[in-house]
């Protein structure tokens, strides 16, 4: 199985995994979803990467938007 980091490159580069998260408003919501795909974090291993994310100047709501800047 995929891990978080895995799903957060993911993310990045392809529109069609980042779309299925963008209504999405809760960790569990994300998750679970995830767990569909193959991916399998918790979401304390969610915040803990979005908080790595925040440390190198980006979020994890850039790479549902798919701003690889």
């Amino acid at each position: 199985m995929k891990d978080v980091q895995k799903w957060v490159k993911d993310l990045s580069k392809n529109r069609k995994i980042a779309g299925k998260y963008k209504a999405v408003s809760t960790l569990e919501e994300i998750v679970k979803i995830a767990k569909k795909d193959g991916y399998t974090f918790s979401e304390k291993d969610l915040l803990k990467a979005d908080m790595e994310l925040v440390v190198g100047g980006k979020n994890l709501k850039d790479s549902v938007n798919n701003d690889s800047s």
